[in-house]
């Protein structure tokens, strides 16, 4: 029997009726190359285990000559980073494939389908995306398929080329002159009305999801999505048990239907008005008035209001509890007895008073053997990691911790002071660690206690936040001394060589990586690398390559923001 060609990546979780369903449609058609990702069980939810046991089963049960690749989590990523970096992983060992997930019921004419359209449109950067579903069921259209500017997820196909521009923290929605592409994009107001609400929700991070980000960055792209005629998927996710689809019965939810070979090709490649029309009816939009009154308030507000009053007035409005950081003694080992000072009912700080924060780290350094070694801590904040650091390295260690916001530098030096035990094992350093020495534009705002008080431009940096929002945020530009890891003996007299670095400086890390060339050629320090975009990840994965590390995820927030661990090729 004949095997098929073509890729597949299968996205399941916890279950195994559906996945069994599923599975056995991918077993008919026998693909060369099978990728599965399975999320792991979720802490809260014990009979999470035996599921995620049972679907591991079904996926592994390959009978048929494939090569095999599963990539089955330890932990609960949730919907939208186990997706994303599921499609991610896929993407990074093949060029094109179809993805397929635990409740999309495929007919087996979905998978020709795809096959075709990939090979037929391969090299069309107008194209982004094969659907297997039609929301409208047949259509009477002559060609086999037709064009849509939004597309469906329940089923679909792409090119690494175009996964690749995809961002799952939605920065291409940061700025009014993106926003006004995209709405320029759909072309229809009805549909900007409905999505531009979404979007927000997204980008806000009030919808834990991540196709209306993929959709955002196809709409800035000017791309469409190739909608069969006949809808070749059904989807067997609604239920109790479900995540989104929790009702049992919906318009959604429509059989497969065989679709008829030889396909009747459709060169006319433009969305068609028609299709994304009959969406609408289905759409039920917030109230366009109310937003736009309630924009329009805010907007007003932020240009009248200075930005330290605003935030008191949003934060009273919104019911939020005044800042009040005062001195917290934690109990927990091996920080027992350590003094920080912060308002305790904030979330991270909550997690400092309770052990939680960073924990990942902090045992990975505690396997490895931190004691009597110099740790470097650059984008140290107020020196939560510098003081955890210091009590693991022991009296015979080193940490030197690097900040350049003054706000944060003058909190870190406060409670670097505060625990004189600990102090003599710190050295602090108000500067940014970059390529290159001499002065830097940066943002910085006085509000400590967000978390979120610095951001920096620092040449080719991919900050948080573009400089616009920073500005709406209330954030002061200022300059800042810039100094490269390769200089710190010559302009910090820092002699000591680092056997491990922490970085976390918001978009600069290839920047403080290229600066350190030479001493991670020379000492081969362990590294600990905050990445929160793809165009970082690649950066920072391209540049250690080069240096022959190799690198592992060691933790991906529920923001998409991730640490990679990175130790020199043995």
């Amino acid at each position: 029997m004949n095997t098929f060609k073509t890729p597949i990546l299968f996205i399941a979780f916890n279950r195994p009726g559906p996945t069994r369903r599923v599975f056995e449609e991918i077993r008919k058609v026998r693909p060369e190359k099978l990728f599965v990702a399975v999320d792991g069980a979720r802490e809260d939810r014990l009979d999470d285990v035996e599921k995620v046991k049972e679907v591991q089963k079904i996926v592994s049960a390959v009978d048929w000559p494939c090569e095999l690749k599963t990539l089955f989590r330890d932990k609960n990523l949730g919907c939208k980073i186990g997706a994303t970096t599921a499609v991610t992983w896929f993407f990074d060992h093949v060029e094109e494939g179809i993805i397929v997930e635990d409740d999309c019921l495929p007919d087996p004419s979905f998978f020709p389908f795809c096959e075709e359209m990939l090979a037929h449109f391969r090299h069309e950067e107008r194209v982004a995306m094969i659907c297997g579903y039609n929301i409208e069921g047949t259509s009477n259209i002559r060609e086999s398929y037709t064009f849509s500017r939004y597309g469906h997820l329940w089923g679909w196909a792409s090119w690494r080329r175009i996964w690749k521009q995809y961002d799952v923290t939605m920065k291409i929605w940061d700025t009014q002159e993106n926003r006004k592409k995209i709405r320029k994009a759909m072309n229809d107001r009805q549909q900007w009305n409905y999505r531009e609400w979404l979007y927000n929700e997204t980008y806000e991070g009030r919808k834990d999801t991540w196709d209306y980000q993929w959709e955002s960055y196809r709409l800035f792209h000017n791309q469409i999505c190739v909608i069969p005629k006949k809808n070749m998927i059904k989807n067997l996710g609604f239920g109790a048990d479900a995540t989104h689809t929790k009702q049992t019965t919906s318009y959604l939810i429509k059989d497969g239907e065989k679709m008829e070979f030889p396909l009747t090709h459709n060169d006319h490649i433009v969305a068609s008005d028609a299709y994304d029309r009959n969406l609408r009816p289905l759409i039920k939009a917030p109230s366009r008035l109310t937003r736009t009154i309630k924009n329009s308030i805010k907007n007003i507000a932020k240009q009248i209001v200075p930005p330290i009053v605003y935030d008191v007035v949003r934060n009273k409005a919104r019911g939020s509890q005044p800042r009040n950081p005062r001195w917290n003694t934690l109990s927990y080992e091996p920080l027992k007895g350590v003094r920080m000072f912060f308002d305790p009912s904030g979330p991270w700080q909550r997690k400092m008073i309770d052990g939680s924060y960073d924990t990942f780290m902090f045992d990975r350094l505690s396997a490895l053997g931190a004691k009597g070694k110099v740790i470097y801590d650059i984008g140290a904040h107020i020196g939560f990691h510098s003081l955890y650091f210091a009590t693991l390295t022991g009296p015979q260690g080193r940490v030197f911790a690097f900040e350049p916001n003054k706000s944060n530098f003058d909190r870190l030096n406060m409670i670097v002071d505060g625990n004189p035990d600990i102090k003599k094992r710190v050295k602090a350093f108000n500067v940014a660690v970059s390529d290159t020495h001499g002065t830097a534009e940066f943002n910085t705002h006085d509000d400590i206690e967000t978390g979120r008080s610095s951001g920096n431009f620092l040449g080719t940096a991919d900050p948080f936040w573009n400089r616009t929002t920073y500005a709406d945020k209330g954030f002061i530009k200022t300059e800042v001394t810039t100094v490269p890891v390769d200089d710190f003996a010559t302009k910090l007299g820092i002699h000591q060589l680092p056997d491990i670095m922490k970085i976390d400086v918001e978009g600069a890390e290839h920047l403080v990586l290229m600066g350190a060339e030479k001493t991670l050629r020379e000492k081969k320090p362990i590294l600990f690398i905050e990445i929160h975009s793809q165009k970082n990840m690649f950066n920072v994965l391209t540049f250690l390559s080069h240096l022959s590390y190799e690198s592992q995820i060691a933790r991906i927030e529920g923001n998409g923001v991730c640490y990679i661990e990175a130790h020199p090729k043995k």
